[in-house]
């Protein structure tokens, strides 16, 4: 909190199991506790940030946006999705409703992800341009940063910091960092 304009605290999947949508490592027994210490630190977190590096502009969320979610959960007619991207950023605890979407390929009912959800190959295999061709995500562990271009997308896929279930570590705990007008891996 002493720093907001510095770090940037994305809403994940695993925040909003404590809002009413338990998924899986939901922790039943500190479940009031932590519900009560995410909404009233409601204010720290965000569900998406933009930055502005080497004439592009990134998106960085928990999971990534992908195009199916944006039309089918984010633009109903006549509205845009900027739009109701916008109302959901700066009022994120009353439409949770919308960062429900889990698709398929993540154990989900729906055809595509939210934004807390994305698997990083609804990302990857989009059969058209990415309506957000730069961005910078985590959700999907990965052993070390990938970097995936294709149809003029720039993805980086950041999770390094994962676990087994049983409590394993998993990835090898590198940052991404820009330096010299170029991305870098540090450990």
């Amino acid at each position: 909190k002493s720093a907001p304009n510095k770090y940037t605290f994305t809403l994940g999947n695993h925040e909003l199991s404590y809002l009413g949508f338990p998924c899986s490592g939901h922790d039943y027994i500190n479940d009031n506790l932590l519900r009560l210490l995410i909404i009233q630190n409601i204010d720290v977190f965000d569900l998406y940030t933009t930055v502005e590096l080497a004439d592009k502009t990134f998106y960085c969320s928990h999971a990534g946006f992908t195009n199916d979610y944006l039309i089918n959960e984010l633009q109903p007619e006549n509205t845009k999705w900027e739009d109701n991207m916008w109302m959901l950023k700066n009022d994120i605890l009353s439409r949770l409703e919308l960062l429900v979407p889990c698709s398929y390929l993540r154990g989900g009912k729906y055809p595509y992800s939210s934004f807390v959800w994305a698997d990083m190959r609804e990302l990857m295999y989009q059969q058209d341009e990415l309506f957000f061709p730069n961005q910078i995500v985590g959700h999907t562990p990965v052993s070390k940063i990938y970097h995936h271009t294709e149809h003029n997308a720039d993805l980086y896929f950041l999770d390094t910091h994962s676990t087994y279930r049983d409590g394993t570590p998993f990835g090898n705990k590198s940052y991404l960092v820009w330096n010299d007008d170029r991305f870098i891996e540090e450990m």
